[in-house]
């Protein structure tokens, strides 16, 4: 007597899973036009270190693995960039001297193998940049997937959680930025987010040894495409120490995690210990003259203290300017309205879901809120871990506030601001999502007309 009832219940999930479905795979394929439309929009070689990233693949396409400070970039590039930046009159960034360094060689590999791929069948560098960009508008489209992905994970009651994740990862324009032209900051984008879905399932519900082992190779492959990628660790450890399981398992699992992920990464770290004699290759940068916070204003530029170089701007407005967006070589920002009104934003978003989050009503089980709460932690944890190296990075080799290195961390974050969110809050970001879009849309047409 009691089948059809429960037949019909489940006949109900399936149609909301499919409507849910599709409106990601819309949303995806938004991202996708986007990315592409703006790497149209965008002349070659005018994103942040963009000649570089490109002369890495063609290294690879080439059996060479670069090495910074001794691979010199490919005259074929170096003319390209120049031809480009001669015919829209602006300087041609990061050439210094006939034949330059290639800067971005010392990061690791695994980013640039597609785009190897690619630049081998291209012809010219100009077609090789090109893949590049179309590769990375693929992450883009991907990233707006895995978000969703994330946020249902995460919070499985709240369909406002994985909501904000896709609005961000589409119409931030720092997301753009990264997945319209060619860098290796778009493929972290994606496999961090596979990453953090792995956590937050093993933190709201355990897992076995398998479990342990894929966020190990996850963590790694991380790590591979960017080093940044290995900070991972830090929530993918914090998930197995509040795993709903005996303490003992808990520590072993995030032990075989860790040493998944070193034993996969160790041979690039010791590379880079016999090459450059550092373990990230950040030694090597000492040739190209780097700029430390430390020689420009030490900690007191996290305090607001201005740095005391002619180039260089305050720490944390440049931050902030740049985690919500900037194009070309860091140089093309958006109107100010933008930057302010995403600073309002967000603070109500999170003021709005903070006090969701207190009121939480009482017929909740008590251990689905902790559930929720344990991924909430788990997400929450990496943006400050990114924050801190991107300080440690910016004081002690090159002053670099740049916000596309806490991109993981924002996307990670949303689904926990966006649990919070009714329809109402979930609408106000996405109408100045759009703002943010066709304001980075216009900035770009102007920039380049």
């Amino acid at each position: 007597m009691t089948a059809a009832p429960d037949v019909e219940t489940g006949a109900r999930r399936r149609a909301a899973r499919l409507r849910g479905s599709r409106w990601i795979v819309l949303l995806a394929a938004v991202a996708l036009v986007r990315s592409v439309t703006f790497a149209a929009l965008i002349p070659a070689y005018r994103s942040s270190d963009e000649p570089w990233h490109l002369d890495y693949a063609r290294a690879l396409s080439e059996g060479t693995l670069p090495v910074l400070g001794q691979t010199l970039a490919d005259p074929e590039i170096v003319a390209d960039h120049r031809s480009v930046a001669d015919g829209l009159g602006l300087a041609a960034h990061g050439l210094d001297g006939p034949r330059p360094a290639s800067r971005e060689a010392f990061q690791p590999p695994l980013a640039y193998v597609v785009p190897a791929a690619g630049y081998l069948v291209a012809e010219g560098p100009r077609a090789g940049l090109w893949a590049f960009r179309w590769i990375n508008a693929l992450w883009g489209a991907a990233a707006v997937v895995l978000a969703a992905l994330l946020g249902r994970r995460a919070f499985p009651r709240r369909g406002s959680a994985a909501v904000l994740p896709c609005v961000v990862a589409v119409t931030l324009p720092a997301v753009v930025a990264v997945t319209s032209t060619a860098n290796n900051d778009a493929p972290l984008l994606g496999v961090s987010l596979a990453v953090l879905t792995g956590a937050v399932l093993a933190v709201r519900g355990g897992g076995g040894a398998r479990v342990a082992v894929l966020l190990g190779v996850g963590v790694a492959l991380a790590g591979l495409v960017k080093a940044s990628g290995l900070l991972l660790l830090g929530p993918v450890v914090l998930a197995w120490a509040l795993a709903p399981l005996p303490g003992r398992i808990r520590w072993r699992r995030s032990l075989v995690s860790v040493g998944v992920a070193g034993a996969l990464v160790a041979p690039w770290l010791v590379r880079n210990l016999r090459v450059y004699d550092s373990l990230l290759g950040t030694a090597a940068f000492a040739p190209f003259d780097p700029v430390p916070g430390s020689a420009i204003g030490g900690w007191r530029l996290l305090l607001g203290a201005d740095p005391g170089h002619p180039l260089a701007d305050p720490f944390w407005p440049e931050l902030w300017r740049t985690t919500v967006g900037v194009f070309g070589w860091a140089d093309v920002p958006l109107p100010g309205w933008a930057y302010v009104l995403s600073l309002v934003v967000a603070v109500a978003a999170v003021v709005r879901s903070a006090w969701w989050y207190a009121g939480r009503p009482t017929q909740v089980p008590d251990a689905a809120v902790a559930a929720d709460q344990r991924a909430a932690l788990v997400l929450l944890s990496l943006l400050p871990v990114l924050v801190a190296a991107t300080v440690w990075f910016a004081f002690t080799v090159d002053y670099q506030p740049q916000g596309r290195y806490l991109l993981p961390g924002v996307l990670a974050a949303a689904p926990v601001v966006g649990a919070g969110l009714g329809r109402r809050g979930l609408a106000t970001v996405g109408v100045v999502g759009v703002a943010l879009l066709a304001g980075a849309a216009w900035t770009v047409g102007q920039a380049y007309a």
